[in-house]
Formats: structure tokens, sequence, C-alpha cells
């Protein structure tokens, strides 16, 4: 079927939980460019880059309008997937979107890793009286329309507007609700940043790509023996050899000169 402009393509709910299947491999340090003025135009719509946290319940986690979930950098980390929160135990290092479709036959995707989405909107935390449907939730909007941090850019034309959703109750606190619409609105020929002209998507795709963690706290280096041992786990098949840099494998029978089947987890 073949998505046409301005039709919402997709309405989504997804859960986030602090136990989740949806993992992927190594963290790589491969932190977000933030958005700043100089990087577009002053008439352009995008904005800064933003971001907000829920901390209502007992799952806290930082909301962006770049698409990504939770806080990957390796210093001075904010709340990501932290739980419980205020302990620092984080369980998320990095969660994004990959939206994907055929453009007369050619397979493309934008992906939020690759920094192909461009914030319009900044993130507006409503918590008490202004939330309609939790006790806290938040709402901004990005595209990939234009991206001037990605290189090798190809748009989709797609609008994304993200709501999030949050409560303290203890049968509710332990989890936070994203909602997506996803909407075609076309590319930019004349470089003003607007959508102008229709683009046609053909199998449109949702994805979340979801790195998560078997748990690690702030003051742990980016490379502490505890860090990340979970992205260890041969998910993307490797020889063994690969597991004599962990000091306490290091002399072990553990097959070495056997290859592990390419498995490819992590995404929803």
């Amino acid at each position: 079927m073949i998505m046409k402009q301005h039709k919402i393509l997709l309405t989504g709910l997804v859960l986030i939980l602090l136990i989740s299947p949806v993992l992927n491999g190594a963290d790589a340090e491969k932190n977000h460019f933030l958005m700043r003025k100089e990087a577009y135009t002053a008439e352009s719509p995008i904005v800064e880059s933003d971001w907000d946290w829920h901390k209502i319940g007992v799952l806290w986690n930082r909301i962006t309008n770049f698409s990504y979930m939770g806080d990957d950098a390796y210093t001075d980390r904010t709340p990501s997937c932290d739980y419980p929160g205020g302990t620092g135990n984080s369980y998320l290092y990095r969660g994004t979107i990959w939206l994907s479709a055929f453009v007369d036959g050619e397979f493309h995707s934008t992906q939020g890793d690759d920094q192909e989405f461009s914030p319009l909107a900044p993130v507006i935390m409503y918590t008490g009286d202004e939330a309609q449907k939790a006790e806290q939730e938040s709402y901004t909007e990005y595209y990939d329309v234009s991206a001037p941090l990605a290189s090798n850019h190809f748009p989709l034309g797609v609008k994304v507007i993200e709501r999030t959703y949050a409560w303290s109750a203890d049968f509710a606190s332990d989890f936070i609700i994203y909602e997506y619409d996803i909407i075609n609105v076309g590319i930019d020929t004349d470089g003003d940043g607007y959508p102008d002209t229709d683009r046609d998507l053909d199998e449109f795709y949702f994805t979340i790509r979801f790195d998560g963690d078997v748990s690690k706290l702030p003051h742990w280096g980016a490379e502490y023996r505890f860090s990340n041992q979970d992205d260890h786990v041969v998910s993307n098949g490797v020889n063994w050899e690969w597991i004599e840099a962990f000091p306490q494998m290091q002399g072990r029978d553990h097959g070495k000169h056997s290859v592990i089947p390419v498995l490819h987890l992590g995404f929803l």
C-alpha cells in the first residue's frame, strides 16, 4: 500500500518497562550532537535540542525532541530507565526509532541513531490539571525532512508527534507509555526546511532500536569491568576470541575456536 501526502502513516503505543526483551548490541560511544542555532537557518522550522525527565513513578527516564529515549552520555549521565528512580541504577543505554519504506522501488530508512531526526518543538511536560490522560505527560515533535546533523541523509518526508505518559500509583509506576503519530508531510526541494513536494512511501515500517543494559551505576566508567558486560553476549555473532578481553576469562577453556551463529536481537 502506498502512503500518500499528509496521511497519518501510523499511530502506535509503546510500553517501556523495567524488564524488556528488546535488546541490542554494544553501547557504541556515539553521543548525539546537539542541534544548535548555527546548524540551521533562521527561517527553518527546526529548533534546538531539548529534553526533560519523567520522575513521577519508580521508573525514571529522559524524554528528548530528537527521538532518543534515555541518556546515552558516557559521563554525567541523567536518568535513563533508572530503577528504582533516584538510585542512578540504569537499565537503558539508548533507545531510538527507525522509520523505513520503499521510495520508487528502493528501500530507505531514517534512523534516530544517525541523527536523521530534527526537532520541531521543545519537550513540553504536563503535570496535574494540565495532563489529560496521565499524572504526567510530555509532548514534542520532530521530522526527517531536513537533517543538518546527519550525513548522506535521504528523507522519507515524515513528521513524528511523540507523547509520553507516566504515573505515580503503585500499579502503574514502573512503566512509561510512548505514543507516536507518524505523518507523511512530503519533502523539501528548495532548502528552506519546509516540506513542499509529495513523496509516496510504499511498505512503511516502524522500528524501535532499544539498547538495554542489565544495570549500571552512573559513577562507573565507560570501560569499567562491570559496565555494559551484558553487551558481550555474542548477540551479533563473532568468534569466541573476543572474550579474552575480560581478565577474569583469560586462560579459561571457552572453546575459542568455535563460531557463534549470528543472531540479530533488539528490534521491535
